[in-house]
């Protein structure tokens, strides 16, 4: 498709509203000026790209600040898109805490691709999540969240998206994973805090899968510094580190109320006052871990420095 991709610039030199979409060139049609079409124009907002956008194309995001109406809960509408920054998440920032900065509610599946943002929603002006999934599965991939208010990622109500090498730096809790079951994969959580679950919060019947994911300084003023789980829930985290977290009451490393697998991981330096690698109410199954602390009825783990 000759119009494929549609491009976003907030700060293309004919805008005649740098930074609000409410006025912006009457040439946009989401393309750049050729010799042959020398008004075209991009869109000045990433969500008019995305309502213009049919199955199979991309959205693709010029380097700037993006904040504002239309640019905060971006809502794919279960479309099969993919939209992606040009240059990644250190050039791509989504800033705005009146909101969240994408939303997806319509069914979307892994074909729906965000990629390459910073997403900043403002944790002390109580913004709301960088991305809620709900019942949903979008792809999620190489991007980082940063200040968010609630959480960097909430997941709710059966979504099971995929999300690959994204970054969950200080925001209020890393992921909230509720009646859940997504797959995280090679992902850095750090230095989140929240009340309980810190780095992810796992709750309700949720099965998530964490893979390859480090999991480090996150602070709980509960229980859960590096990840929470609550009861029914039926987590799996395989091959991760947990590894220098606190929580204020129990469970430094991590909580257990669930059914928890922890295998072939590194769980270290964690503090609490009262389990401080972990803490908890119903047993776990561990193999092949390196542990802080035994596990009695573990399958070959080891105590030690790894």
């Amino acid at each position: 498709n000759r119009f494929d991709p549609y491009v976003v610039d907030d700060n293309y030199p004919g805008d005649p509203g740098f930074g609000n979409p409410d006025i912006s060139n009457p040439s946009e049609n989401g393309r750049l000026p050729t010799l042959a079409e020398p008004l075209n124009a991009p869109y000045d907002a990433i969500q008019k790209a995305v309502d213009d956008a049919t199955d199979g194309f991309t959205v693709l995001v010029l380097d700037g600040t993006y904040t504002g109406y239309k640019n905060r809960d971006v809502n794919p509408g279960g479309k099969a898109i993919t939209i992606r920054s040009r240059n990644g998440y250190n050039n791509s920032t989504i800033l705005d805490s009146a909101g969240g900065g994408f939303t997806c509610a319509n069914g979307e599946t892994t074909n729906t691709v965000i990629q390459g943002f910073t997403v900043n929603t403002v944790v002390l002006e109580l913004g709301d999540p960088g991305v809620t999934c709900s019942n949903s599965s979008p792809t999620i991939k190489e991007c980082r969240f940063y200040d968010c208010g609630e959480a960097g990622v909430l997941c709710q109500a059966g979504a099971s998206p995929l999300i690959q090498d994204c970054r969950f730096e200080a925001n209020d809790g890393g992921l909230e994973i509720l009646d859940s079951s997504p797959l995280i994969e090679r992902c850095t959580v750090i230095q989140n805090t929240a009340g309980d679950g810190a780095g992810l919060y796992i709750a309700g019947i949720s099965q998530p899968h964490v893979v390859n994911c480090v999991i480090v300084q996150n602070v709980a003023t509960n229980m859960g510094g590096g990840f929470y789980v609550g009861p029914g829930a039926w987590p799996t985290v395989n091959n991760c580190t947990v590894a220098d977290n606190d929580a204020s009451v129990a469970g430094g490393g991590f909580f257990n109320n669930g059914s928890l697998l922890f295998w072939n991981s590194i769980l270290w330096d964690n503090t609490a006052p009262v389990g401080p690698g972990y803490h908890v109410l119903e047993s776990f199954a561990s193999g092949y871990d390196c542990l802080q602390t035994p596990h009695s009825g573990g399958n070959n783990n080891f105590v030690g420095d790894p």
